[in-house]
């Protein structure tokens, strides 16, 4: 398929780099290489050592046996001084790229008005910002035309992402240096429909775009490494396999929390997603607006490359929020964030997703929390042994005008009983108990007993705080690689994302 498109508005891929510009484009193959390919690059640093070292000791042994000729010596060191010049580029290149791996374990603030998007406009949607909000606005209502928007505009954010959290993620969650190449094969499990799929296509056919306009401004000798199909299926399954029996049930980082509240104006509904952000994710944290052909119009607030949802909003007002617990894994469903998708281009309302969802299971168990204007229930899949799928819905708490639902990461019974081996979370219990107990009486108005329950319960891991009013479709976020909630939340609307 031709994919026509647009250079970004401030992405200049008319004046690659010339040949004369060699050493900045040496610098800049030597930064590409030990990102893309750290092995290699540790590899030519040694050689091109060794090779200077040879060079100086040809040089010398041409002036001890043949003193008549210098010239020949002469260039014999000259190309040892450039082997030492080149093993020391990649050195240099290879520290410069890892110095953020010392700060793993300290974890520094983003401050959102530091933009990490480039906006610019291609085929089929824009980038640009509303405020501090990064925004990507997929126009296209084609699959492939959506995902290649989305791959070409966030082509940067989508290669920071994978080279410095997802590859040593996949490393850390599934304990083998070849942790991906088994990713890869264990993703095979999974169901993605096929109109999912042509998303992913398009994606992957965007970020190759970009990739080879990026190999050309920056006067690259070696192209970087193009995204699959396979890739992409992966990514989206990531998350349902970190519960199949690769990770021996090993227990994760990934944490969040979410509350509903509703009082006789109708429901709203907050959410932290704490996922620990290598200081990288949460600063490539974006909201993206579709307008599926034959489907409702949904937003997402998510990551760069992904066609799923972890949170969400559709044009009914229909919300839904991903929280991990549980430990199941079910082959041949579909990763649990294309279900979350799937309920949004087609539902209206809690009650009519319940219907839809009995017909589609995702591949893990987790925890599903449904908001519509008037009504908000968590939905449980596979909280016990033999059950797919039990449902928790809004209870009144004695003394506020409200009535609440709250999801954090494990399961309880009927009776509110939490169920042993769901939690993901060492602090999920005391956190749910905040936000079912004192959050709802911090305030009379809903959006500050959430916001304030949020900001209480957040950890160092909280890189996104959201609170979404399904009634009047507006969105609060705030996205940092630590404690979101702190920075305080921007204000969306609804026609800011879809004009």
């Amino acid at each position: 398929m031709t994919t026509p498109s647009l250079p970004l508005t401030n992405y200049n891929t008319s004046n690659p780099l010339s040949p004369f510009h060699l050493p900045q484009r040496i610098w800049n193959q030597a930064n590409e290489l030990a990102l893309e390919r750290p092995l290699a690059a540790l590899i030519t640093a040694v050689v091109f050592g060794v090779l200077g070292v040879l060079g100086i000791a040809a040089a010398a042994g041409t002036l001890f046996l043949a003193p008549i000729f210098p010239i020949a010596a002469a260039a014999l060191g000259a190309a040892s001084a450039l082997s030492f010049g080149l093993a020391a580029t990649q050195i240099s290149a290879i520290i410069s790229q890892y110095k953020y791996l010392k700060q793993i374990g300290n974890v520094e603030h983003h401050n959102m008005a530091e933009r990490t998007f480039v906006p610019g406009k291609c085929w089929g949607g824009e980038l640009t910002y509303v405020g501090d909000v990064p925004v990507l606005k997929l126009t296209a209502s084609d699959p492939f035309q959506m995902g290649y928007a989305q791959g070409y505009l966030t082509g940067k954010n989508i290669q920071e992402a994978w080279r410095k959290y997802l590859f040593p993620a996949f490393i850390y969650f599934f304990q083998t240096p070849d942790a991906y190449s088994k990713v890869l094969e264990e993703s095979k499990k999974v169901h993605i429909p096929e109109k999912y799929r042509k998303e992913m296509e398009g994606i992957a056919a965007g970020y190759n775009q970009w990739l080879s306009e990026h190999q050309a401004e920056n006067g690259l000798f070696i192209p970087g490494k193009k995204i699959t199909v396979e890739d992409l299926i992966a990514f989206h399954a990531f998350t349902d396999l970190l519960k199949s029996p690769m990770t021996k049930n090993q227990p994760s980082p990934l944490g969040c929390s979410t509350i509903a509240l509703k009082d006789s104006n109708g429901v709203v509904i907050g959410r932290n997603l704490d996922w620990p952000s290598l200081n990288i994710m949460g600063k490539e944290c974006l909201v993206i607006s579709r307008q599926p052909e034959g489907k409702k119009p949904f937003v997402s607030i998510g990551f760069p490359g992904s066609v799923g949802v972890l949170t969400g909003m559709n044009g009914d007002g229909l919300c839904t929020v991903v929280n991990e617990a549980g430990t199941q894994f079910r082959e041949g469903r579909v990763p649990y964030i294309l279900l979350h998708r799937e309920l949004l281009e087609n539902c209206s309302n809690v009650g009519e997703a319940r219907k839809l969802m009995q017909g589609t299971m995702p591949a893990s168990s987790h925890l599903m929390t449904l908001a519509d204007p008037h009504n908000a229930s968590a939905f449980q899949f596979y909280p016990e042994r033999g059950k797919e799928v039990s449902e928790v819905a809004l209870k009144p708490l004695p003394g506020t005008p409200f009535e609440r639902v709250v999801s954090t990461n494990h399961f309880v019974d009927s009776r509110g009983v939490f169920l042993a081996n769901s939690c993901w979370a060492d602090d999920s219990y005391e956190r749910r108990f905040f936000l079912e107990k004192t959050a709802p009486t911090l305030a009379s108005d809903p959006r500050e007993c959430i916001v304030k329950g949020l900001q209480h319960v957040q950890s160092d891991h909280t890189i996104q705080t959201i609170f979404m009013d399904p009634l009047h479709k507006r969105f609060e976020v705030a996205f940092d690689n630590r404690e979101a909630g702190s920075q305080g939340l921007r204000p969306l609307s609804w026609n800011q994302l879809f004009s």
